[in-house]
């Protein structure tokens, strides 16, 4: 009887996703890449809007004055890490 339990229990695990039409998954697959690709664009459109804010804060800052440069290039790339 053990043996027979095994199998059973081999058989079941090996037809557990067959009764999934492959076609049903493949379009899930296409809609969760194309959510991916969406989400992904917009990040990048906001880490393209901070590193914009980031240049023009350095470029405002005076010549010489490295202790500001510093504050801000260090807050700029925190702020990245964020995204």
């Amino acid at each position: 009887m053990g043996r027979q339990r095994k199998q059973k229990g081999v058989s079941s695990e090996g037809k557990r996703f067959e009764y999934l039409p492959k076609n049903r998954l493949r379009k899930e697959q296409l809609l969760h890449m194309e959510t991916n690709e969406a989400t992904q664009r917009e990040r990048y459109q906001e880490v393209e809007k901070s590193l914009m804010k980031l240049v023009e804060a350095i470029e405002a800052i005076e010549d010489g004055n490295l202790k500001e440069l510093e504050q801000t290039i260090y807050q700029g790339v925190l702020e990245l890490g964020r995204h």
